[in-house]
């Protein structure tokens, strides 16, 4: 076996234990020091770690939750079962989650030289369900891969293993007390916003599950990463994306969210983690937007031709008017007011600095980013238009997604860079 996956074990259960159970993964820097620890203590030198990580990135789903419970199945034997199972779930996800950061990091990946370089591939969340599990509400589809998630609901990979030359989907399942009507929500803005001509960057959805005890969503699976994940991996490496890069990226973004402004309504919760740069069902490699789960009508709450009994509109009202992301969320967000396309113009605008910056940690406010982005080269021109859509004076913004695509166009053809 390989000596990495029981040495995270020992680390897990000796640092996080029983709060293994469920949710986020206490203590990681500290689990990541003893994970070192105890791969130094086992004699294995630093170019095998590397070498063992890219081994292990290769056990499929099936055989990683086999893996998972027989590493979990090696703990003291009084462990309480459900900490037992949460650390066969927490490690079930290892492989595929080593993938991807190699994947991410490419060539620049470097053997790692101390528990810093081990922090990456550590778990940031337990899993609710193994992969490899089946659910009733799913019919066919068997889980696998854990995507990620948060307290609200979590997202799984998942295929129907008689049909292996189908398309992969994306599994959403919500264990809020809220979920139904929050997934049921977000299933019907898909819709509309679709419906209404709006295609280019959001998914379809292709079932919706609400009778089930655990709800669920069924959207396409998008083959690629999420810029979160690509972001924080590029600058972890050392490598800074051009800022002519982040201008194009910055443009496709915009044409998205002026479709969906178009329509009269607005995302609301724009930030790395909700933009996936890849394609689905062989279509073309693009920007898409996922998690519409507290979109709404642009300035206004739910409308009174919506279909929605009134228990879920008030749910829904309460999402519109208090949900966002604090590290994205525009100043008018922040004080409760009701959204317009303005507020995801100023998230966009924070991705693009952060995305030159490196500095995912702090809100734009509270940094001096022009200086940074004027040594890493941003000409000026690219600086006034993220310096608009920051503006803490709404009026100063792009009005709507097509508005800050027309300034954009204009910076790439004619900014020197």
């Amino acid at each position: 076996m390989l000596a990495i996956l029981p040495s995270l074990r020992d680390a897990l259960y000796q640092l996080a234990g029983g709060d293994l159970v469920a949710g986020s993964v206490p203590r990681r820097p500290e689990i990541a020091r003893s994970w070192w620890r105890h791969l130094r203590r086992a004699g294995l030198p630093a170019s095998a770690v590397l070498e063992q990580l890219r081994q292990a990135a290769t056990i499929g789903p099936a055989q990683s939750a086999e893996l998972a419970m027989e590493l979990a199945a090696g703990v003291k034997v009084w462990t309480e079962p459900p900490v037992r199972a949460g650390l066969a779930r927490c490690l079930a996800q290892m492989p595929a989650l080593i993938r991807r950061e190699l994947q991410i990091a490419g060539s620049l990946q470097t053997v790692p030289a101390g528990p810093a370089d081990l922090l990456p591939f550590l778990p940031q969340r337990v899993p609710t369900f193994l992969p490899n599990t089946r659910r009733e509400e799913l019919g066919d589809l068997i889980l696998g891969e854990f995507r990620g998630g948060g307290n609200f609901a979590e997202v799984y990979e998942a295929r129907d293993p008689a049909r292996p030359d189908e398309p992969a989907r994306a599994v959403k399942l919500s264990f809020h007390p809220e979920g139904r009507h929050l997934l049921a929500h977000e299933a019907w803005m898909n819709d509309r916003i679709r419906r209404r001509g709006c295609r280019r960057g959001v998914l379809p959805v292709l079932a919706l599950c609400l009778d089930s005890d655990v709800p669920a969503l069924i959207y396409p699976a998008v083959a690629g990463f999420n810029l979160q994940e690509i972001l924080e991996g590029w600058h972890r490496h050392g490598r800074m994306p051009q800022p002519r890069w982040v201008a194009v990226l910055m443009y496709r973004l915009a044409h998205v969210l002026g479709d969906v402004h178009s329509c009269l309504f607005v995302h609301r919760d724009i930030k790395p983690g909700n933009l996936m740069i890849g394609r689905f069902e062989n279509g073309r490699h693009d920007i898409l937007l996922i998690d519409l789960g507290i979109a709404g009508p642009a300035a206004r709450l739910s409308g009174d031709d919506w279909p929605q009994a009134d228990q879920r509109r008030r749910i829904i009202d309460r999402v519109l008017i208090y949900g966002h992301s604090p590290l994205y969320a525009s100043p008018g967000q922040r004080r409760h007011e009701v959204s317009q396309a303005r507020d995801d113009i100023y998230a966009a605008g924070v991705i693009a600095i952060q995305a030159i910056a490196g500095d995912f940690v702090h809100r734009v406010d509270d940094i001096a980013w022009q200086p940074i982005l004027t040594a890493r080269g941003v000409p000026r021109e690219f600086l006034d238009v993220l310096q608009a859509c920051v503006s803490v004076k709404e009026h100063r913004r792009p009005a709507d997604g097509h508005d800050l695509a027309a300034r954009l166009e204009e910076v790439i053809h004619n900014a020197e860079w």
